[in-house]
């Protein structure tokens, strides 16, 4: 389901970046792709993204597809409302990192109920509830200097024949950290490799703006590159 969400990221940010003509093409595409989705996704699969929409639980579940689907739903649920409630328990310094599964076991126990992933599933309330308000903070403040290092290259870079290829990568990785931000919502990355991996690529292409395109670029160059001339 995650991945529809990525699909479905990728798809709007396309439509609005292409012209008028390739917007008819992009919906006309994408309608023959849903038809087609429709018609050839197994049952189950059907069945399974229902889910997504409703909460009533159809007589043709006879496999416990959406049944499975809806208890997956109540327990992420369950899990999100333990990490706010340890957040706003432990604003300043938090339950400290990787402890959110001994907590919310002991919390489970309490209350007589499962919380079998340990995880909330969200990577912003996980931080806050281990790390707090200041680490949660400082984790969102990283990934808006690196989405705004890939668009200040995007924005430098706009018109230039020569720089199209870096134009193009700032794009992508603009892309790649939206499908990232919107993911994170789901995912149980909060200390993964994939925002240090961002970061550094994101800031690297930056410096590679100044020092290399530096005399194609002095004509036009943005403020942010003219203050570093």
């Amino acid at each position: 389901r995650t991945g529809l969400l990525m699909v479905g990221i990728f798809a709007v940010a396309l439509f609005v970046a292409a012209s008028l003509a390739n917007k008819v093409k992009i919906l006309i595409a994408g309608a023959m792709i849903i038809v087609l989705a429709l018609g050839l996704l197994p049952g189950d699969l059907r069945l399974r993204y229902s889910a997504m929409f409703t909460d009533k639980i159809v007589e043709s579940d006879s496999v416990g597809v959406v049944s499975s689907a809806a208890a997956s739903t109540a327990l992420r649920e369950l899990l999100l409302q333990y990490s706010l409630r340890m957040a706003l328990e432990h604003p300043i310094f938090g339950i400290g990192m990787g402890n959110f599964s001994t907590i919310a076991k002991q919390e489970s126990e309490k209350e007589h109920e499962s919380t079998e992933w340990k995880q909330p599933h969200n990577v912003y309330t996980q931080l806050a509830a281990e790390t707090g308000i200041p680490g949660l903070l400082l984790y969102l403040a990283i990934l808006f200097l690196t989405l705004r290092s890939c668009w200040r290259v995007r924005k430098a870079t706009r018109g230039q024949p020569a720089l199209a290829s870096q134009h193009l990568l700032a794009g992508c990785m603009i892309l790649a950290l939206m499908a990232y931000s919107v993911s994170n919502f789901f995912a149980t990355t909060a200390y993964g490799f994939y925002l240090p991996c961002f970061a550094a690529l994101a800031f690297a292409l930056e410096r590679y703006a100044y020092q290399t395109w530096k005399p194609i670029l002095a004509p036009v160059a943005p403020p942010w590159l003219r203050a570093r001339q």
